[in-house]
Protein backbone atom coordinates (compact mmCIF):
# COMPACT_ATOMS: atom_id res chain seq x y z
CA UNK A 1 0.00 0.00 0.00
CA UNK A 2 0.89 3.51 -0.64
CA UNK A 3 1.30 6.45 2.25
CA UNK A 4 -2.02 8.44 3.47
CA UNK A 5 -2.85 5.29 5.61
CA UNK A 6 -3.37 4.77 9.18
CA UNK A 7 -2.97 1.30 11.28
CA UNK A 8 -4.24 0.20 14.47
CA UNK A 9 -3.96 -2.27 16.85
CA UNK A 10 -4.19 -3.89 19.89
CA UNK A 11 -0.83 -5.24 21.51
CA UNK A 12 0.91 -6.44 24.20
CA UNK A 13 4.39 -6.57 23.64
CA UNK A 14 7.19 -8.71 26.24
CA UNK A 15 8.63 -7.17 28.83
CA UNK A 16 12.38 -8.34 28.66
CA UNK A 17 12.69 -9.90 24.25
CA UNK A 18 13.67 -7.98 21.43
CA UNK A 19 12.93 -7.68 18.14
CA UNK A 20 9.50 -7.37 18.46
CA UNK A 21 7.94 -5.09 16.15
CA UNK A 22 4.20 -4.26 14.35
CA UNK A 23 3.58 -1.51 11.77
CA UNK A 24 4.47 -1.23 8.58
CA UNK A 25 6.89 -2.47 6.30
CA UNK A 26 7.89 -5.21 3.34
CA UNK A 27 9.62 -7.84 5.35
CA UNK A 28 11.79 -6.43 8.12
CA UNK A 29 14.67 -7.44 7.00
CA UNK A 30 15.13 -4.34 5.02
CA UNK A 31 13.75 -1.05 4.96
CA UNK A 32 11.39 0.90 4.94
CA UNK A 33 9.47 0.78 7.76
CA UNK A 34 7.10 2.61 10.06
CA UNK A 35 6.86 0.33 13.52
CA UNK A 36 6.89 0.16 16.92
CA UNK A 37 9.20 -2.13 18.29
CA UNK A 38 11.20 -3.64 21.33
CA UNK A 39 14.33 -3.39 19.60
CA UNK A 40 17.14 -5.15 22.33
CA UNK A 41 14.48 -5.55 24.90
CA UNK A 42 13.11 -4.23 27.89
CA UNK A 43 11.88 -0.75 26.11
CA UNK A 44 9.26 0.30 23.36
CA UNK A 45 10.47 2.27 20.12
CA UNK A 46 9.17 4.06 17.33
CA UNK A 47 11.26 2.89 14.52
CA UNK A 48 11.27 4.37 11.24
CA UNK A 49 13.48 3.59 8.60
CA UNK A 50 12.64 5.57 4.57
CA UNK A 51 15.78 3.43 2.75
CA UNK A 52 18.35 5.95 3.61
CA UNK A 53 17.87 7.02 7.21
CA UNK A 54 16.51 5.96 10.22
CA UNK A 55 14.92 7.35 13.22
CA UNK A 56 14.38 5.33 16.39
CA UNK A 57 12.79 7.12 19.39
CA UNK A 58 12.55 5.59 22.96
CA UNK A 59 9.11 5.92 24.61
CA UNK A 60 9.17 7.57 27.69
CA UNK A 61 6.65 5.69 29.89
CA UNK A 62 5.70 1.72 30.88
CA UNK A 63 4.46 0.18 28.42
CA UNK A 64 5.47 -3.85 27.68
CA UNK A 65 3.38 -6.30 29.29
CA UNK A 66 0.51 -5.30 29.06
CA UNK A 67 -2.22 -4.38 26.68
CA UNK A 68 -2.21 -1.29 24.75
CA UNK A 69 -4.22 0.18 21.50
CA UNK A 70 -1.28 1.28 18.79
CA UNK A 71 -1.21 3.50 15.95
CA UNK A 72 0.71 4.57 13.13
CA UNK A 73 -0.37 7.21 11.04
CA UNK A 74 1.79 6.93 7.87
CA UNK A 75 1.67 10.36 6.23
CA UNK A 76 3.23 11.96 3.00
CA UNK A 77 6.31 13.60 4.65
CA UNK A 78 6.00 12.38 8.64
CA UNK A 79 5.03 9.80 10.55
CA UNK A 80 2.85 9.50 14.03
CA UNK A 81 2.95 7.46 16.57
CA UNK A 82 0.37 6.98 19.25
CA UNK A 83 -0.87 4.82 22.17
CA UNK A 84 -4.18 4.78 24.12
CA UNK A 85 -5.28 7.47 22.04
CA UNK A 86 -2.47 10.07 22.81
CA UNK A 87 0.36 10.92 20.33
CA UNK A 88 4.12 9.69 21.48
CA UNK A 89 6.02 11.15 18.47
CA UNK A 90 6.10 12.29 14.69
CA UNK A 91 8.89 11.26 12.49
CA UNK A 92 9.70 13.79 10.07
CA UNK A 93 10.51 11.07 7.11
CA UNK A 94 8.89 10.55 3.68
CA UNK A 95 8.55 7.10 2.99
CA UNK A 96 7.24 6.79 -0.58
CA UNK A 97 7.97 3.09 -1.21
CA UNK A 98 4.81 0.79 -0.21
CA UNK A 99 4.55 -0.98 2.86
CA UNK A 100 1.99 -3.65 4.39
CA UNK A 101 0.87 -4.25 7.65
CA UNK A 102 3.35 -6.71 9.36
CA UNK A 103 3.92 -8.19 12.91
CA UNK A 104 7.09 -10.09 14.08
CA UNK A 105 8.73 -12.09 16.68
CA UNK A 106 12.00 -12.91 16.07
CA UNK A 107 13.18 -15.20 18.99
CA UNK A 108 12.15 -18.27 19.45
CA UNK A 109 11.44 -19.74 22.78
CA UNK A 110 11.15 -16.81 24.67
CA UNK A 111 8.44 -14.47 25.55
CA UNK A 112 5.59 -13.98 22.45
CA UNK A 113 4.21 -10.60 21.16
CA UNK A 114 0.24 -11.04 21.32
CA UNK A 115 -1.97 -9.11 19.23
CA UNK A 116 -5.69 -8.70 19.71
CA UNK A 117 -6.49 -7.20 16.11
CA UNK A 118 -5.60 -5.04 13.52
CA UNK A 119 -7.71 -2.28 11.25
CA UNK A 120 -6.15 -0.08 8.42
CA UNK A 121 -7.42 2.70 6.87
CA UNK A 122 -9.93 3.40 5.07
CA UNK A 123 -12.36 2.80 7.28
CA UNK A 124 -15.89 2.01 5.84
CA UNK A 125 -19.12 4.19 6.36
CA UNK A 126 -21.40 3.82 8.03
CA UNK A 127 -21.32 0.13 9.51
CA UNK A 128 -24.29 -0.81 11.43
CA UNK A 129 -23.58 -3.28 14.31
CA UNK A 130 -27.12 -5.18 15.38
CA UNK A 131 -26.09 -7.27 18.90
CA UNK A 132 -27.43 -10.68 19.75
CA UNK A 133 -30.79 -11.13 21.26
CA UNK A 134 -30.39 -9.98 24.77
CA UNK A 135 -32.62 -12.17 27.45
CA UNK A 136 -33.52 -10.88 30.72
CA UNK A 137 -35.02 -13.80 31.76
CA UNK A 138 -37.96 -12.89 32.60
CA UNK A 139 -40.47 -9.24 32.20
CA UNK A 140 -38.44 -6.58 32.50
CA UNK A 141 -39.13 -2.54 32.33
CA UNK A 142 -36.38 -0.64 31.08
CA UNK A 143 -34.85 2.19 31.83
CA UNK A 144 -32.08 3.44 29.69
CA UNK A 145 -29.22 2.82 27.62
CA UNK A 146 -25.70 3.55 27.80
CA UNK A 147 -22.15 2.97 26.81
CA UNK A 148 -18.65 3.73 26.69
CA UNK A 149 -16.97 5.32 23.25
CA UNK A 150 -13.93 6.52 21.54
CA UNK A 151 -15.65 9.20 19.00
CA UNK A 152 -12.92 11.24 17.59
CA UNK A 153 -13.42 14.33 15.83
CA UNK A 154 -15.30 13.70 12.34
CA UNK A 155 -16.76 11.03 13.49
CA UNK A 156 -20.36 9.60 15.53
CA UNK A 157 -22.57 6.82 16.85
CA UNK A 158 -26.04 6.60 17.31
CA UNK A 159 -27.83 4.19 18.88
CA UNK A 160 -31.45 2.32 19.16
CA UNK A 161 -32.76 -0.33 20.43
CA UNK A 162 -36.08 -2.53 20.10
CA UNK A 163 -37.41 -5.00 22.41
CA UNK A 164 -40.16 -8.36 22.35
CA UNK A 165 -41.51 -11.48 24.09
CA UNK A 166 -40.02 -13.69 21.85
CA UNK A 167 -36.36 -14.94 21.32
CA UNK A 168 -36.15 -14.52 17.94
CA UNK A 169 -37.15 -10.83 16.92
CA UNK A 170 -40.29 -11.24 14.45
CA UNK A 171 -44.04 -9.19 14.19
CA UNK A 172 -44.68 -8.51 17.38
CA UNK A 173 -41.31 -6.53 17.96
CA UNK A 174 -41.05 -3.14 18.56
CA UNK A 175 -39.25 -1.24 15.63
CA UNK A 176 -36.40 0.07 16.73
CA UNK A 177 -36.21 3.76 18.23
CA UNK A 178 -35.27 6.69 17.12
CA UNK A 179 -31.65 6.97 17.18
CA UNK A 180 -29.43 8.55 19.49
CA UNK A 181 -25.99 10.14 20.03
CA UNK A 182 -26.57 10.26 24.11
CA UNK A 183 -25.30 7.45 26.16
CA UNK A 184 -28.20 6.87 29.18
CA UNK A 185 -31.33 7.87 26.76
CA UNK A 186 -34.22 6.10 28.58
CA UNK A 187 -36.15 3.72 27.18
CA UNK A 188 -39.38 2.70 27.69
CA UNK A 189 -41.51 -0.19 27.92
CA UNK A 190 -41.44 -3.95 29.18
CA UNK A 191 -40.37 -7.24 27.35
CA UNK A 192 -38.13 -10.21 28.34
CA UNK A 193 -35.54 -9.72 25.35
CA UNK A 194 -34.31 -6.52 24.44
CA UNK A 195 -31.61 -6.01 21.15
CA UNK A 196 -29.37 -2.48 20.49
CA UNK A 197 -28.21 -0.83 17.06
CA UNK A 198 -25.12 0.60 16.77
CA UNK A 199 -24.47 3.02 13.93
CA UNK A 200 -20.67 4.00 13.45
CA UNK A 201 -20.11 6.69 10.19
CA UNK A 202 -17.07 9.44 9.70
CA UNK A 203 -16.20 11.67 7.31
CA UNK A 204 -12.85 10.78 7.69
CA UNK A 205 -12.07 7.66 6.67
CA UNK A 206 -8.51 7.71 8.61
CA UNK A 207 -10.85 7.89 11.82
CA UNK A 208 -13.34 5.45 13.40
CA UNK A 209 -15.39 5.35 16.02
CA UNK A 210 -14.77 2.67 18.79
CA UNK A 211 -17.72 1.31 20.53
CA UNK A 212 -15.88 -0.27 24.30
CA UNK A 213 -19.09 -1.16 26.07
CA UNK A 214 -23.20 -1.20 26.21
CA UNK A 215 -25.25 -1.40 29.31
CA UNK A 216 -29.17 -1.82 29.22
CA UNK A 217 -31.34 -1.13 32.49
Amino acid sequence: FSSGRSLEFVATFSTTDGSQHAGFGVDFSSAPWAIFSTRGGGSLYARTNNGSQTIDTLIAGTWLGAAHRYRIDWNTGNVVFSIDGTQVTTTALSITANMRPLISDLFVGGSVIKVDWVHMSPYSTPAVFTSRVLDAGSVTSWSSISWTADVPAGTSLTMSVRTGNTPVPDGTWSAFTTPTTQSGTPVSGSSRYIQYRATLSTSNTTQTVTLRDVTIR
